[in-house]
């Protein structure tokens, strides 16, 4: 098979490993080594070719050099389109050389995406939280709308949307990067997505103090919406922002489920959606007291900032049981989460990191990137890869999956090592040994699995509920599931059969 490291070496010496590509040079850290992420079954590189910088995406799977047919075609199709909002990506056919793990040399297939002028979502959002100015705020919602509508317009998914992986032109347009492969191609995910984009642009134009209140970056994210929307929906029926409510619902409808807008048709719900951003876009900002002051409290309330160790009791022992100088001043955060299991999610200095209600850090690393605590466990990323760790700080899964998912409510995992998926008990124990290129969409006991460019269910044992044999499918939900075979789509209950 062929390793990220091997990948590596061939982009560091560059001599004669490329059949057509010249100039191509990798963006590396401060220790000379390329920059990278993973992905499903494909490594991401960034690269600087003819003055731009792009995206080069190789395949990492065992037994395969190149992307499959339907990865191609979909990336034709995409590109073919010319859609403004979405940045060309091409792929070139047995255009790298790299030697495998016996050393044999392989012409290995690579996708060359390109990157739009202009700054990352998340940089333009801080550069423009401006009390002062929300013309950008607007236009970015604006902008936002006009995306929604030109990608169900052309019927199109990117597979992957999220701010990361959204750059703002200089003209306020945003432009997707690195749709190609995936685990999903459902525009289900693109509609949450650009929900919670335009949602949260709206509320931060209302009031872009509510920024570190909502969550910082943390607020685009589903997981994070469960938490906010509460106190969305009373500001928004409170001062009868009807867009705000109608959004707001459609988001809890599409979060419900593990394939967002399961059993309706795309169609429909993308024009749904549509039309609902639409009246969003022209509705003024209002200003958002009630939802200011209902945030607020979960930081300051939930999360009390310790000021000094200094207090005693009447008998002049220490109130506090721990020295001010190794506790979380939560002042200086960047972001500070909900308690969740009893347990705060924290950003300082931009690494993230768990402590106490009263500031008392959990003794783990610091991470890259943190899930919240639930049901006992956390996902957490290092710059090893993704691992779980326990209430204590201890890693019951190690910091080594390129992919990891916790799925607290049934008590199991889902991650990726090599490229290879498997289901793992909350101990980290492994309960499947499938080889599976995805694994998940996890519902009523039973999980979705793909190998190649085809789909099944299995239980969280392993054991097969359906052949892998679907070219789309979907999660269960009151016992069946839906899936698709050419033109062919239909339901189907857990013992596989038609219904």
């Amino acid at each position: 098979m062929i390793t990220i490291g091997a990948y590596i070496e061939s982009l560091l010496d560059g001599s004669g490993r490329f059949r057509t590509l010249r100039e191509l040079h990798p963006e590396t850290d401060h220790n000379g080594l390329p920059l990278f992420s993973v992905s499903g079954d494909t490594v991401r590189f960034s690269v600087m070719h003819e003055g731009r910088t792009k995206s080069l995406r190789c395949p990492l799977t065992a037994d395969r050099k190149h992307f499959m047919a339907a990865d191609i075609d979909r990336i034709l199709n995409i590109t073919n389109k010319n859609n403004p909002y979405m940045a060309p990506c091409e792929v070139r056919k047995g255009e790298m050389l790299v030697f495998d793990t016996a050393a044999a040399p392989r012409w290995n297939d690579i996708m060359l995406c390109d990157r739009p002028d202009g700054v990352p979502f998340p940089a333009f959002l801080r550069a423009n939280l401006n009390r002062s100015d929300r013309k950008p705020l607007r236009e970015l919602l604006r902008n936002i709308v006009a995306m929604a509508e030109s990608l169900a317009a052309d019927n199109i998914s990117h597979g992957n949307l999220k701010p990361e992986n959204i750059y703002v032109t200089p003209d306020t347009k945003p432009c997707a990067v690195d749709f190609a492969a995936g685990g999903s191609h459902s525009p289900a995910g693109d509609d949450m997505a650009l929900g919670l984009l335009a949602l949260n642009i709206f509320l931060l134009g209302c009031d872009p103090g509510l920024y570190p209140l909502l969550g910082g970056m943390e607020m685009f994210r589903p997981v994070r919406f469960r938490t906010n929307e509460r106190h969305i929906r009373a500001q928004a029926e409170f001062i009868r922002l009807r867009p705000v409510t109608d959004l707001t619902g459609l988001l809890v409808d599409m979060n419900a489920a593990a394939s967002p807008i399961i059993g309706r048709d795309f169609a429909a719900g993308r024009k749904e959606l549509c039309n609902i951003l639409s009246r969003l876009s022209v509705t003024p900002f209002e200003p958002m007291s009630l939802l200011l002051g209902l945030s607020s409290a979960i930081v300051t309330h939930e999360v009390p900032v310790i000021e000094s160790t200094a207090s005693t009791g009447h008998n002049g022992a220490a109130n506090h049981l721990e020295d001010i100088s190794v506790l979380v001043d939560f002042r200086r955060c960047e972001t500070v989460c909900d308690i969740s299991d009893t347990l705060v999610r924290f950003r300082l200095g931009g690494k993230w990191g768990f402590a106490d209600r009263y500031g008392r850090r959990l003794p783990t690393d610091e991470f890259l990137s943190a899930e919240d605590f639930y049901e006992g466990r956390a996902k957490v990323e290092t710059a090893s890869g993704c691992g779980m760790i326990d209430r204590a700080g201890e890693y019951v899964m190690p910091p080594v999956y390129e992919m990891l998912e916790w799925h607290g409510e049934e008590n199991i995992v889902t991650a990726c090592r090599e490229g290879k998926w498997e289901v793992y008990d909350r101990s980290g124990r492994p309960l499947t040994s499938g080889d599976y290129d995805w694994a998940g969409g996890v519902a009523e006991e039973v999980l979705i699995v793909r190998r190649g460019n085809k789909f099944g269910f299995i239980t969280f044992a392993g054991i097969p509920v359906t052949d892998i044999r679907y070219d789309e499918a979907y999660s269960f939900r009151n016992g069946n599931a839906l899936v698709t075979n050419g033109n062919d789509s239909y339901r189907i209950d857990k013992t596989g059969r038609r219904v």
